[in-house]
């Protein structure tokens, strides 16, 4: 029973460091795009990409790291604490995991802002005629963040997933 218990944090926190790495992966190589775009084009609309483009992956980058760091502490903690036949640390576990779906819901918010952020600019750009730039702009931040948006769906599904769990595990001790 204590083993099935262990498992199943050791698998969350497993798909969440590969959330993690992707997402990580992910910044450095749209930031290896972006920075030859920005060097290799002087064309409007490649300079266009290049500025959503850096920005989200440096931001990107950042957060694929401070999830890969927060993904192996707890876990750690958390099991040594389960074979230690300390308890009560599923109930600190819930409350943190519930913390973090409210966290992933205000990123999965400020995404969906971005994208349509990005639909917009691309659009209007199209339909008034305006400039490649503002092309190139609108489809670097709807892409850019696109992919995060899809990523982090994934995993808030997965941690509401893992805080069922949690909720039956309580229960269960």
């Amino acid at each position: 029973m204590l083993e099935e218990k262990i498992y199943r944090i050791q698998n969350y926190y497993k798909s969440k460091s590969k959330n993690a790495l992707f997402i990580l992966i992910w910044g450095l190589l749209t930031a290896a795009f972006g920075y030859y775009a920005y060097t290799k084009s002087a064309a409007p609309f490649w300079e266009g990409i290049t500025y959503p483009t850096l920005l989200l992956a440096l931001v990107q980058i950042v957060q694929g790291a401070y999830m890969l760091w927060q993904a192996t502490a707890p876990k750690t903690d958390l099991i040594t604490a389960l074979q230690a036949g300390k308890t009560q640390v599923i109930p600190t576990e819930i409350a943190a995991t519930d913390k973090r779906l409210e966290h992933m819901r205000r990123r999965n918010i400020l995404q969906q802002v971005l994208i349509g952020l990005g639909i917009g600019f691309t659009l209007t750009a199209v339909f008034a005629n305006l400039s490649t730039f503002m092309i190139g702009s609108g489809l670097g931040l709807m892409t850019q963040t696109a992919i995060s948006y899809i990523a982090d769906v994934l995993l808030r599904w997965r941690t509401s997933l893992y805080a069922a769990e949690l909720r039956v595990e309580r229960k269960d001790f």
